[in-house]
């Protein structure tokens, strides 16, 4: 099948949609606790944060696994990088303090040789934050994606508005064209004494201010964790969807789903 854009491909996905595992590799660690993938310049960049030292991280590896870049995320008490996003050459970061309704400052990353610059700060936890749109202004989402804010460049507050989904706290972000954003995560319920995750992917409209659509996903990876747990980065291949996650922390890895489309 020819190439279709990979947000048609998402929009052909739904229930009957069969998920198969096609590959994985093991990171080099530690991978601390990983949030945001993007692929680029044929690395995989995986932000994450380091708990314990309180230091945030942008980690490039190589397709073996090896390690290659390691750009540290600090500014001030802001050390807790979110999902990530790419723009051209540069990967947007939001770094935030590690806390729900606190502070974020909005980082621009640029590859290969990592220099990393502040652009703006936010008043608000910022859990990701998606590639800007051609005139230049962007969506993130807070803590638990309750809340989707319009940003400009330098990180001016230009609307926000409750998450209409209250299906999984949205951990990635990847834009797909010039007013959609592909948006994954998890949710976590109570079910008596014990809780229970699921995982899911959405297709932000934000002309609409709605989405467009909505994908549960049950799907595990070795160790048990759901697939789409934080770091997720979609490709397009012969009209299917391919997932690339990193959901584990410490001793990541990375791993690639099918998502085999309807015709």
């Amino acid at each position: 099948m020819p190439p279709v854009p990979l947000a048609d491909a998402l929009l052909r996905t739904g229930r009957s949609t069969w998920v198969e595992p096609v590959g994985h590799v093991a990171l080099e660690g530690p991978v601390h606790h990983p949030q945001g993938l993007v692929r680029a310049q044929g690395l995989w960049w995986i932000s994450t944060v380091d708990t314990d030292a309180e230091v945030g991280h942008l980690l490039a590896f190589d397709d073996a696994g090896a390690r290659v870049h390691d750009v540290a995320l600090v500014d001030g008490p802001r050390f807790h990088p979110g999902g990530i996003d790419l723009d051209g050459d540069v990967v947007t970061v939001p770094v935030a303090e590690y806390r729900p309704d606190s502070t974020t400052a909005l980082v621009r990353v640029h590859l290969p040789d990592g220099a990393a610059e502040v652009v703006g700060r936010v008043d608000d936890h910022l859990g990701f934050l998606a590639a800007p749109r051609p005139d230049g202004t962007t969506t993130a989402m807070t803590w638990g994606s309750r809340r989707v804010l319009t940003l400009d460049a330098e990180g001016t507050v230009l609307a926000t508005r409750p998450n209409p989904s209250h299906w999984v706290d949205v951990q990635d972000g990847q834009r797909l064209d010039h007013h959609r954003v592909l948006c994954t995560g998890i949710g976590v319920m109570a079910d008596g004494d014990r809780l229970v995750a699921l995982g899911g992917l959405g297709v932000w409209d934000e002309d609409a201010a709605a989405w467009a659509h909505e994908l549960p996903l049950a799907t595990t990876v070795a160790s048990g964790r759901i697939l789409t747990t934080n770091p997720v980065w979609a490709t397009e291949d012969a009209g299917d969807v391919l997932l690339h996650a990193a959901p584990d922390d410490h001793d990541g890895t990375l791993t690639t789903h099918r998502l085999h489309t309807a015709p």
